[in-house]
């Protein structure tokens, strides 16, 4: 599949470093334009005039790879798939006329006879259609050319099959007007960025909280008890761990003891504060509650999982400062409704990151789902490793507690030590590897959502 995309991208590249676009000189002047031309040598333009006053014309030019290949417009309220109208022709012989609607990310195919293709070309790696459509609108499509939409620009593979066409994903390949247009504008639009920036700064926040700060928080809390158990500052060394204790290796210099690292502490600290700024940032972008226009059903749950989490994170610190003290009788409901909300918020946490890099105006390409799910995967791993490992010593310690009441006692605690020695060591060198691991992941998920531009569904 990747030598397969790849030989195409080469093939697509070839032909589009010989072909050009040359900009229509009437574009803002005699016509409206939508083009991403530098200078006045374009890989798509889009050019639109009336012809009366109730028909528009719309040319389409872009430069396709000698591949079955189509180039389309779209009419959206938004820089978004989803509630649009489109057109567009594909470039093998003949060409062929499309019509479709987008619903959420996938395209439905419409039937639309009142949208005529007046002319077609495809030369020199270039392929040009001209359309003719009613401003007001037509019975398949009753979109007003009157009123401003924002212009979409798409280009990518196609099948045709007689008259039946197949569209892939156009991937990157996918460009938005900086503003929205009127058919009788005389505007020269330029294609938007790809990819909000506060978005990604959200996503960033979420992802280096969620998939780094509380998994190793959770990990540290669950199963490193037993091993620092002494008090460092009034605190269980768990909670407070010293660098010299997490390093299964002396690399200390004598005579220096290194700072405490407050290990828990800190990184459910630096996930409180990494979830709140992200929220605030987005609440901040957005100005209302965002309801997920255009996008599949099941993306309306990301905003209210968000909130959701958001409120666990800052029940969870709360609940910690009113804890009863070690001992008390109701030490257990605070430990079972701590456990629980932190468990709680990091699984709705992770479900809810799934569900924003397939947001389509994140623009993150598919490649993040795959991180994540490694990350789902290695993290279930390492729980379940600890707990067998727990496990075992919980059984090692009933046998002992058996055998110290035998004879021959002092040989089975020396014996006993240097095996409590081993586990805690093989803990510590997972909990090393752990923490690279998720440190790892984070940044692979944080890099493919700084650098994507859009995605595919993972299934062209």
């Amino acid at each position: 599949m990747f030598l397969t995309r790849l030989a195409a991208m080469l093939v697509a590249f070839s032909y589009v470093a010989q072909a050009q676009v040359t900009k229509d000189a009437g574009c803002g002047t005699s016509k409206g334009c939508f083009t991403d031309c530098q200078g006045t040598t374009c890989t798509f333009a889009i050019t639109w005039q009336t012809s009366s006053t109730t028909s528009a014309i719309y040319t389409i030019s872009a430069t396709v790879p000698t591949t079955s290949s189509y180039i389309a417009m779209g009419f959206s309220s938004d820089a978004s798939m989803g509630d649009d109208t489109v057109m567009g022709c594909t470039s093998g012989s003949p060409i062929t006329k499309f019509t479709a609607n987008n619903v959420g990310t996938h395209v439905q195919m419409v039937t639309d006879t009142e949208v005529l293709m007046s002319s077609s070309s495809n030369t020199g790696g270039v392929l040009t259609c001209t359309f003719t459509r009613s401003i007001a609108g037509t019975t398949a499509e009753p979109r007003a050319l009157d009123q401003s939409w924002t212009i979409l620009f798409a280009r990518g593979s196609a099948s045709v099959s007689g008259s039946s066409v197949g569209l892939s994903y156009h991937g990157d390949d996918y460009f938005a007007s900086n503003a929205a247009a009127k058919v009788t504008d005389k505007v020269d639009l330029q294609p938007q960025p790809h990819g909000n920036p506060m978005y990604k700064a959200h996503g960033c926040l979420m992802v280096v909280a969620w998939i780094f700060f509380s998994s190793v928080g959770i990990v540290t809390a669950r199963f490193y008890k037993p091993i620092w158990t002494q008090s460092l500052c009034s605190q269980k060394a768990w909670f407070q761990i010293r660098l010299q204790d997490i390093t299964p290796l002396d690399i200390s210099p004598p005579d220096i003891s290194p700072p405490y690292l407050p290990i828990h502490r800190f990184v459910m600290v630096a996930a409180l504060c990494a979830t709140a700024i992200g929220f605030i940032i987005i609440f901040a972008e957005e100005q209302d509650w965002s309801d997920m226009d255009g996008e599949e059903e099941y993306l309306v749950g990301h905003p209210i999982m968000g909130v959701i989490v958001m409120i666990l994170t800052l029940a969870n610190p709360i609940m910690a400062l009113f804890r009863p003290h070690p001992g008390t009788p109701k030490r257990p409901i605070f430990n079972w409704a701590h456990l629980f909300v932190g468990v709680s918020a990091h699984i709705l946490a992770v479900i809810t990151i799934f569900f924003g890099v397939r947001i389509s105006t994140a623009s993150v390409p598919y490649g993040a789902v795959y991180i994540l799910a490694a990350y789902v995967a290695w993290q279930l791993c390492v729980e379940i490793v600890l707990e067998l490992i727990s496990c075992y010593a919980r059984q090692k310690v009933h046998k002992e507690e058996y055998d110290m009441s035998n004879p021959g006692a002092n040989d089975t605690k020396a014996d006993t030590d240097v095996s409590d020695k081993k586990i805690e060591l093989i803990k510590k060198i997972i909990f090393c590897v752990h923490c690279v691991v998720v440190a790892g992941l984070a940044a692979a998920v944080m890099g493919v959502i700084g650098a994507g531009e859009g995605g595919g569904d993972g299934d062209d």
